[in-house]
């Protein structure tokens, strides 16, 4: 009887299971067909696909929808870029209709999504898409800031150089100025990557690669202010700050050289130099004088006007950082103790020894 009934239930299970499938299959079908895009293409986005069309049925059956849904080619074309899916599968998106410029819920674009996935392909697909819809619609935004700055944000922050690069070179205006909600743009966030990458020297060459990319594309069109431009955070950090608080020695000393002054302080008054973590990055910050118009060795230094840009400290030495789970003691802190600790034994023995010669 037992043997029986397990039987009966793993034949209704195996049925369910291949009734589901078929179910499954049938629904990825004539939603392939319906949306004019190979079946293959539904593999990164089978699942939020069907949500979306339940909703679109849902909402098509009331007579006053509650909210626009988002067409479903949109949804498929965000859904594979944001699972790095094939590069022809965007494309084939893209034929069906998507919209270049749509963004998901979470803020991000499909060209966000692709660049930071490092995904060249997807990003050549979707930039030559924004192109054409514009060259047909008598306008020539390209690769502009309201269109690619999150793609440049996302390709700076996974050191995706390349990504970078095809960027930049289809940029219309200034997108290297677009920010995110804190205030970071392409080159904060590329120097943060490089900050965090420590151990790690591809990743902080890449990054480094970025940041330089940024600002020979700011130099390109004439945006001098550029590398000095603070991030909007309860530090107010510059690029400069950002390298020199990590360590960055390699960074501090390219930002210097490609026109970053040393001479902007923070949101707390502090230089690049007042944050740098070690001796290598202040070797290459020089020491401003208190005149406010020219380094220690007297020779000018600011931008066109020769104004040397905030406020100048030489008295602040910044105190060494003490690495996580590193004792704050040190010989010189516990020698007096040692010494008064020697010197209790010493008197303790004394006493022993004068104690046992009285009663002998």
């Amino acid at each position: 009887m037992f043997l029986t009934t397990t039987c009966i239930c793993v034949v209704v299970t195996v049925t369910i299971t291949i009734t589901t499938t078929t179910a499954s299959i049938s629904d990825a079908m004539n939603l392939a067909n319906e949306l004019n895009v190979p079946q293959t293409c539904l593999d990164f986005s089978s699942k939020p696909l069907r949500i979306a069309n339940a909703k679109r049925i849902q909402a098509a059956n009331k007579e006053q929808p509650t909210m626009p849904l988002m067409p479903l080619v949109d949804v498929l074309l965000l859904d594979t870029a944001r699972a790095n899916g094939d590069a022809a599968c965007v494309a084939e998106a893209l034929a069906a209709g998507a919209n270049v410029d749509v963004v998901g819920e979470d803020g991000i674009s499909a060209i966000g999504h692709a660049a930071r996935h490092g995904d060249g392909k997807a990003v050549a697909e979707l930039l030559s898409s924004g192109m054409t819809r514009d060259s047909d619609a008598g306008a020539r935004t390209g690769c502009a800031r309201w269109r690619c700055g999150d793609a440049l944000r996302a390709a700076a922050a996974n050191a995706r150089a390349d990504v970078a690069r095809m960027l930049l070179n289809a940029a219309t205006d200034d997108l290297h100025r677009a920010v995110d909600d804190e205030g970071r743009n392409a080159l904060h966030v590329a120097m943060r990557t490089a900050a965090r990458a420590r151990g790690n020297a591809d990743v902080r060459r890449k990054a480094h690669a970025i940041a330089k990319m940024v600002l020979r594309f700011a130099a390109r069109v004439n945006d001098p202010e550029y590398a000095d431009i603070p991030e909007e955070s309860d530090e107010n950090f510059t690029a400069l700050h950002i390298a020199s608080a990590a360590g960055d020695a390699e960074g501090v000393k390219f930002l210097l050289e490609l026109g970053a002054i040393p001479a902007i302080t923070d949101a707390n008054g502090r230089l690049p130099r007042h944050v740098a973590s070690n001796s290598a990055v202040l070797e290459q910050l020089p020491v401003l004088s208190n005149d406010a118009e020219t380094l220690v060795d007297g020779t000018k230094f600011g931008k066109d006007d020769g104004a040397l840009v905030g406020i100048i400290h030489t008295d602040y030495t910044p105190a060494p950082k003490r690495r996580e789970g590193q004792s704050t003691w040190t010989w010189w802190s516990i020698t007096p103790a040692l010494l008064a600790f020697v010197l209790l034994a010493w008197s303790i023995r004394a006493l022993v020894n004068t104690s046992a010669v009285s009663k002998s």
